[in-house]
């Protein structure tokens, strides 16, 4: 396993133990990921997803940042279930762009028709290819700087609330990676990131913060 989701370990001596807890999610990628990741320690009891359960999806991100987009997650599917439920958001931020997609990648992604059109249409507007028609001023570059963003939140039925958060720099490079969920096959992290890995370095990073918070907090944060 890639040394990006060992991020559960080390959590078995926290006060918090759960008897099970929710992905809300209904993608089946974020499910995967999450399912990699809570499986590293004990502390989450039984997982379970949105997907499976029948539960009522996230609604749309309207939230000014990716914590608040993933705590309204996670308190949802919470409220849904009265169990502990873990919601996330994230995106690519493309600085020469004015940090587009950003807060809106699920909603650019749906805009263009899927993953593989909104890549190329991030791609034109990044300059990384032609556009369709050409047009002789603009110039096409390598590479454009990026970030990408995610931010995750454990929701209590108690009212507690903890929450990570990662960023990791990087560049959009054209052509995208065969493989990958969403607009991730453009992105090209900085070491130690690995387009290969089970779960994504942004991810597991920002999931490595929500452990901490957990760490730190579990026992001292009142409902």
């Amino acid at each position: 396993m890639n040394a990006g989701v060992r991020a559960g370990e080390g959590m078995l001596n926290t006060a918090m133990q759960l008897d099970a807890t929710i992905i809300a999610s209904t993608n089946r990628g974020k499910i995967s990921e999450y399912s990699i990741l809570l499986s590293q320690a004990a502390l989450w009891g039984r997982v379970t997803d949105l997907l499976h359960r029948g539960g009522e999806p996230p609604g749309q991100e309207t939230g000014e940042s990716y914590l608040e987009n993933a705590v309204s997650k996670a308190r949802h599917a919470c409220e849904q279930f009265d169990t502990p439920a873990i919601g996330d958001d994230g995106g690519i931020e493309v600085s020469s762009l004015g940090g587009i997609p950003g807060l809106r990648t699920a909603r650019f992604t749906r805009a263009h028709g899927g993953p593989v059109e909104a890549m190329r249409a991030l791609a034109q507007r990044a300059g990384l290819v032609a556009p369709a028609p050409p047009s002789a001023t603009q110039r096409v570059s390598p590479t454009v700087t990026a970030t990408a963003h995610c931010a995750v939140a454990l929701s209590l039925p108690d009212g507690r609330i903890f929450t990570g958060a990662s960023t990791i720099e990087g560049a959009l490079q054209w052509p995208p990676l065969p493989d990958g969920p969403g607009l991730f096959p453009l992105f090209r992290g900085a070491p130690p990131w690995d387009a290969g890995a089970e779960v994504l370095l942004h991810r597991a990073s920002a999931f490595e913060s929500l452990l901490q918070d957990i760490q730190a907090n579990a026992t001292s944060r009142p409902p």
